[in-house]
């Protein structure tokens, strides 16, 4: 029974989506940046805690009904099937989500950060 991967990155404590892993299983789903996910497989979710208690009840490879908050105050339902990202279960290419193969978008603010300061420095090494 492996453990569901939903490619997701959520405020700890609103659990507002900061992050997705690309075309990782709430990316092909059609959830974005910014949404608030308000209700896991029939159950209402107001704060990280309830959201990660109820994503862990899910199941791999199963559909699950995912009611988000847009930020226009649509609340719209996605049909969201999680994957797995342990490596025990490579070989099983229809659960498997390689996040070697992937990359999470929007970047985390502070990931730009880094990279911008090491570009001033290579910037200003360049002038000198």
């Amino acid at each position: 029974n492996a453990p569901p991967f939903w490619g997701v990155t959520l405020n700890d404590k609103t659990a507002k989506v900061i992050s997705l892993w690309h075309e990782g299983p709430a990316w092909t789903a059609g959830i974005r940046p910014g949404d608030q996910i308000i209700r896991v497989a029939g159950v209402d979710v107001s704060n990280y805690a309830e959201t990660q208690a109820e994503m862990k009840k899910t199941k791999v490879n199963q559909v699950n009904t995912i009611t988000v908050l847009k930020a226009d105050g649509e609340k719209p339902q996605y049909k969201m099937i999680p994957l797995t990202n342990r490596p025990e279960y490579a070989a099983v290419e229809e659960i498997f989500y390689d996040t070697k193969k992937h990359y999470k978008f929007p970047e985390v603010e502070e990931t730009k950060k880094e990279k911008k300061s090491k570009k001033d420095k290579t910037d200003k090494e360049k002038k000198k």
